[in-house]
């Protein structure tokens, strides 16, 4: 008996579920994205490390679209010593942080760290192209990240840049989220915030994410209409 493998729009359904009932996906408009929005578009080559060994998979592999969609962070670009620098981040962190930024319609964010334009596509996707602005150091990420984007409807800002600069040119903005490896936690000032200007780490991860907006992390919704049966 041959069993068909599942599709990509199969697996993006499984995977928003599993975040759904793990409580990491806790409204519509993110579940929305987490199910529209193409991981494996972002990620044609990445690499899973597992039980202490680096697996490989490129596109066209039988394994690579179904390893796309697990829960697990991919690693899609090494140094010349091997040390992952830039990857696309368990799904599972990546909605904790995007619930946890609380945005708004009409909110505006700055991501430091575009990756594989994945999370800037999730992004897009919830408050629209024109509300997200993505800096990254390196550019030739930001210039693969925005065709990747480009290919999936999405056309937010992309710069290549200094971080820990911001990009005035866009603010204020109403939401800051840094998606890579910091030594500390930045306070946000001048002029790329908004009034609600404060930060704080959001998760355990607490290197690697910041925004601002509320001082504690917004409760789970009591809504009995959420999560959707």
């Amino acid at each position: 008996m041959i069993t068909e493998a599942p599709s990509a729009d199969e697996l993006r359904q499984h995977m928003a579920d599993q975040m759904v009932r793990a409580g990491c996906i806790r409204s519509e408009p993110w579940r929305a994205a987490f199910l529209s929005v193409p991981r494996e578009l972002f990620v044609p080559d990445f690499t899973v490390r597992s039980q202490g060994s680096l697996h490989r998979y490129s596109q066209g592999d039988p394994a690579w679209l179904a390893a796309a969609y697990q829960d697990v962070s991919l690693l899609t670009q090494f140094d010349q010593d091997g040390t992952a620098t830039s990857s696309s981040t368990q799904p599972s962190l990546m909605a904790q942080m995007l619930e946890a930024l609380d945005v708004r319609d009409g909110d505006t964010v700055l991501e430091i760290g575009a990756g594989t334009g994945y999370n800037a596509a999730l992004l897009s996707h919830r408050l629209g192209p024109d509300h997200v602005v993505t800096v990254d150091v390196d550019p030739e990420l930001v210039a693969a990240a925005a065709a990747r984007l480009r290919s999936a409807g999405y056309e937010p800002a992309l710069v290549a840049g200094d971080g820990m600069a911001g990009y005035p040119e866009r603010a204020p903005y109403d939401r800051l989220l840094a998606t890579c490896g910091v030594g500390r936690i930045p306070t946000p000032g001048g002029s790329n915030s908004g009034p609600a200007a404060s930060s704080w780490p959001t998760s355990a991860a607490a290197s690697c994410a910041w925004c601002s907006g509320p001082t504690t992390p917004p409760a789970a919704s009591s809504s009995t209409a959420w999560p959707p049966s």
